[in-house]
């Protein structure tokens, strides 16, 4: 599981990020206590080197988006 600075939560990104083709389950549901809203899972394992690439270059898109407000 994989985590993003604070202040992000992975939950009310989700649909910023989608439109940008691109999706990830936040990591909240995972935890047995109080979650961690940073977290996140990307599945990799069936996708080639470059559709990674795509994906992760397509994921900083739409970070980029939400954190410029759009």
């Amino acid at each position: 599981m994989g985590a993003l600075p604070e202040p992000y939560d992975t939950t009310a990104l989700l649909p910023q990020v989608v439109r940008h083709d691109v999706a990830y389950v936040p990591g909240a549901p995972f935890y047995v206590g109080p979650p961690d809203r940073t977290t996140l899972r990307l599945c990799f394992v069936t996708q080639t080197p470059e559709e990674i690439e795509e994906g992760l270059r397509r994921l900083g898109k739409g970070l980029r988006a939400a954190s410029a407000g759009a």
